[in-house]
């Protein structure tokens, strides 16, 4: 029997250029996108599974959830996995990694050559003024809901 956190919403998926592509979610939710191959029997504990299928090498392990702080003991029977795929003749994933991390560098690299245009300059300006204007954020809130803060919620201080 698998103990569990209360279900996540969706399953969360992480996608790295020329890097290979990350499920992260409940066995049922993987399952539920037909990316679990029949008959495959889960591993149990901290045993991880592979396989091959095609052109590409998958590999399935448990998975800290999300916003588990306890132990690995606490969480390692939990519904909570990651799967991932890269290309079969990679299957360690590490050529995908390597060309991931110089496409990231080459995007950075672009995006930084990009900023010191006058270009830039005057889309930044005119991201600001709609920043300030009042009736555009009105309307852009119909389309967009505000975010989320970040951090911690605010308690009674420690004294």
């Amino acid at each position: 029997m698998l103990a569990s956190l209360p279900p996540a919403d969706d399953l969360r998926i992480e996608i790295r250029p020329r890097g290979g592509v990350w499920w992260y979610g409940t066995a049922a939710q993987l399952e539920a996108e037909g990316l679990i191959p029949d008959g495959l029997v889960w591993p149990t504990g901290r045993e991880d599974r592979t396989w091959t299928a095609g052109a590409f090498y998958y590999w399935l392990s448990r998975q800290r959830p999300e916003g588990y702080k306890g132990p690995r003991s606490g969480w390692i029977h939990m519904d909570s996995w990651s799967l991932s795929r890269s290309f079969a003749d990679d299957s360690l994933g590490v050529e995908a990694y390597v060309a991931g991390n110089l496409y990231a560098a080459e995007m950075a690299r672009r995006e930084e050559r990009i900023r010191q245009t006058i270009y830039w300059e005057r889309q930044f300006l005119a991201c600001r003024e709609a920043e300030k204007d009042t009736a555009y954020q009105a309307f852009r809130s119909i389309f967009i809901p505000a975010s989320k803060k970040r951090g911690r919620k605010a308690g009674s201080a420690n004294v």
